[in-house]
């Protein structure tokens, strides 16, 4: 009987500690082949959201991401599916990091604005690019790194402040926009000829120097764009960066 009474008060205090122990949850959002037709926010504390297929920001909707989110293909997981992309086709998205929580973005295919709006504030974007068409965007405070064009653009206006640029082969691709039909990838040897550094007209003072509205308006201030290995800034547009 002692032996039993002992036994008994150490599983009730095992028990007990079981049960006062702090409990420790994981959240995480798998996103799915999606259209986002209304306006949607996504939280810390639903992260980090996991993109298994490609989802899309229609047209009059909007997506706003908070401070501290983290969002990954789901080929970061699983190799066996495919990086994914996250498109705004006439859509607002705001991605809203601070400096003490900013938003992280790895390995997607891509984000695709396409006659979109988008603010773009302390986030980190790896193994991930910007590709704008006929949009416009301000990104402050940000790091895009380690892709094969960390901002390609077509027809856009772009104001880029106080942000970093790193081992990318394009730090910033700004091409000449045509109606109709276009190649978007081009690897041209021709693309190749001036190594690290730019291609094309830049400048400092952008005052009263857009030459052609229908192209690229690009502003960079207090940015670093370094290590990437093809060219920093490439620019076939008449107008200056």
């Amino acid at each position: 009987m002692k032996i039993y009474s002992i036994s008994k008060v150490i599983l009730s205090v095992l028990l007990a500690l079981i049960l006062l122990a702090p409990v420790s949850t994981h959240a995480e959002t798998h996103i799915r082949n999606e259209d986002i037709n209304e306006n949607e926010i996504w939280i810390k504390g639903n992260s980090p959201y996991i993109l298994d297929e490609d989802i899309r920001i229609s047209n009059g909707s909007s997506l706003i991401i908070k401070e501290g989110v983290s969002i990954i293909s789901a080929s970061s997981i699983n190799p066996d599916n495919g990086p994914n992309a996250i498109s705004i086709d006439g859509g607002d998205l705001s991605i809203l990091g601070t400096i003490e929580e900013p938003v992280n973005i790895t390995g997607l295919y891509g984000i695709y604005f396409v006659h979109s709006n988008s603010n773009i504030e302390n986030t980190i974007f790896d193994n991930t690019g910007l590709n704008f068409f006929q949009s416009t965007s301000t990104i402050s405070n940000s790091i895009l790194k380690n892709t094969r064009w960390a901002i390609y653009s077509k027809g856009s206006r772009i104001a880029i402040e106080k942000s970093k640029f790193l081992n990318n082969i394009y730090g910033i691709a700004s091409y000449k926009y045509v109606s109709g039909p276009v190649l978007m990838y081009n690897d041209s040897e021709s693309f190749n000829q001036n190594g690290i550094g730019g291609l094309g007209n830049a400048i400092e003072d952008m005052a009263d120097m857009i030459l052609d509205p229908l192209q690229n308006v690009i502003y960079i201030t207090d940015s670093s764009i370094v290590d990437n290995t093809e060219y920093g800034i490439y620019n076939q547009t008449i107008n200056p960066i």
